[in-house]
């Protein structure tokens, strides 16, 4: 745990003083109080901001322009790819243009989201924090549990040393031995949820090294001008990041409710899958202890009783088997339809549309519009 908490406080200081993805672009230009801004591609927004907020569609001529003063720049499209950054203009008329997705990841890093809520992906900060808190605080109580176990472990095996009676040390040795069983078993989920929890902690500290891109601008004939370069969106990129972190494809695409829904689903049934595959184990442990009881009985009417036991145990196991498979079936199913939802991204007002994938409690439907 220590080691962990030190390779991601390295992480936070290596991302906060990498100057190398700041970088967004420089360009001459004359001086002007106006210049005009556009790009290569039509229906691109731009927002710019300091003291107030313009947003307008390119191409924008924006005048009263302070020079070597920093503004923020924000460029967006229904199939463009969503830019940030800030932009300055020197006195002798140079034009840059960087990011500053360093200074996100260590807000990330400090407290899970609040890099990305000020940039503008509440929801994805909002998602990113509750599911963080959930399993830190999972984590916290499956510790509890484990420290309470180890300590009952510690209990009994002192009073083992003080027993003097050959009956009470056999049943102190019995109760130490399925103890000591449960100690191990809880300490492996204990470890499965701290990689959960720093995956999902991982995930968004780095997210903004690929999400937070600076914008690009052209060198251009005109002086008094900026240049954007618009990137379309990639439904390669879109796929790669629902499949990495359910949900991220559809907010990269402009479909925020199915981000939401597959964010959240998907975390849920992961916190439950591993909860279900937890007791599944517990009652496998329950029914070989039986099972050991059963074969060191000594009496017919003992082994009678302890098959009894192991046959109502064995129900147990094979119920709990079964609610654990259904969850990973819907865990992977979810995943699935999250990763094949994004090869249908359309636009983000749903018009113009060239094909759609709908899901209903009744199947899929595949529109193509012709």
């Amino acid at each position: 745990m220590t080691r962990l908490i030190r390779i991601l406080t390295c992480a936070c200081f290596f991302i906060a003083v990498l100057p190398g993805v700041e970088t967004g672009g420089a360009i001459a230009a004359g001086k002007s109080d106006c210049i005009l801004f556009s790009s290569d591609s039509a229906k691109v927004k731009l927002q710019l901001y300091k003291n107030s907020t313009v947003t307008c569609n390119l191409p924008f001529r924006f005048c009263d322009f302070e020079y070597n003063k920093e503004y923020g720049v924000f460029l967006w499209g229904d199939k463009y790819e969503n830019r940030e950054g800030r932009l300055k203009v020197n006195s002798d008329g140079k034009i840059f243009i960087w990011g500053d997705r360093s200074v996100t990841c260590l807000k990330n890093g400090l407290l899970p989201g609040y890099g990305t809520y000020l940039r503008g992906r509440k929801r994805v900060a909002t998602i990113d924090f509750l599911s963080i808190a959930g399993s830190v605080y999972k984590l916290y109580r499956e510790m509890d549990e484990y420290n309470e176990l180890k300590d009952k472990f510690d209990r009994i095996n002192n009073s083992l040393s003080q027993v003097l009676k050959i009956s009470d040390k056999k049943y102190l040795q019995e109760e130490a031995h399925k103890t000591s069983i449960y100690v191990n078993l809880q300490n492996k989920y204990r470890k499965k949820l701290i990689i959960f929890s720093s995956a999902l902690y991982a995930y968004q500290l780095i997210e903004p090294i690929f999400m937070d891109i600076p914008p690009e601008i052209y060198s251009d004939s005109n002086e008094n001008s900026i240049k954007f370069k618009a990137s379309n969106k990639s439904i390669t990129k879109a796929f790669l990041y629902s499949f990495l972190r359910p949900g991220r494809g559809q907010f990269y695409q402009g479909k925020t409710m199915r981000g939401v829904f597959f964010s959240s689903m998907i975390i849920l049934t992961g916190f439950v899958s591993l909860d279900l595959n937890n007791q599944y184990n517990r009652d496998v442990v329950d029914y070989n202890l039986c099972m050991d009881k059963f074969s060191s009985a000594s009496t017919v009417e003992d082994k009678r009783k302890f098959a009894a036991s192991g046959s109502l145990l064995w129900e147990k196991v094979e119920n709990s088997k079964e609610k654990r498979n259904r969850s990973f079936y819907i865990l992977a199913g979810l995943w699935g339809w999250n990763t094949i939802d994004t090869l249908f991204p359309g636009d983000k007002s749903g018009s113009n549309r060239n094909y759609s994938l709908n899901v209903t409690p009744l199947g899929c439907e595949l529109a193509i519009n012709f």
